[in-house]
């Protein structure tokens, strides 16, 4: 395949939010919504992107492709964005995100609270994780 190249369009989801969930209006007390590629920081954009970068081709064995933003499961995006609010300091940005994912990749965060993750395909066809070596 080629060089890494990131298709952002499309969404991932859904996540079903109640009336807990600041800023929530709704009239039946429960709403369904999808994340976008321009709702995440660039701090997450580049998080993100590097974490696709590592993962597995996706697609039938006769068509393998990239991962999309979109094959990502909505509970590996949502605690890939729950690491980055967590670990964000004063500094941002894509570049920084980046560097966060490939040095929490190289063991070099687990003292701070992030070990190193595996990215697979699971049967449902999107992109899910877990700790490395489980």
């Amino acid at each position: 395949m080629a060089d890494f190249q990131l298709d952002t369009s499309g969404a991932v989801g859904p996540y079903t939010l109640d009336a807990a969930t600041p800023g929530f209006v709704a009239p039946n007390g429960v709403r369904t919504c999808f994340l976008t590629w321009d709702e995440l920081t660039p701090f997450q954009q580049g998080y993100v992107r590097a974490a696709l970068a590592d993962a597995p081709a996706v697609g039938p064995a006769a068509d393998l492709r990239f991962p999309r933003f979109s094959d990502l499961s909505p509970a590996t995006l949502e605690a890939m964005l729950g690491d980055c609010e967590r670990r964000r300091g004063r500094v941002t940005g894509e570049r920084v995100g980046a560097l966060f994912w490939k040095n929490r990749q190289g063991g070099h965060e687990v003292d701070e609270g992030f070990p190193p993750l595996t990215l697979f395909l699971a049967d449902d066809g999107l992109i899910h994780h877990r700790e490395a070596g489980r």
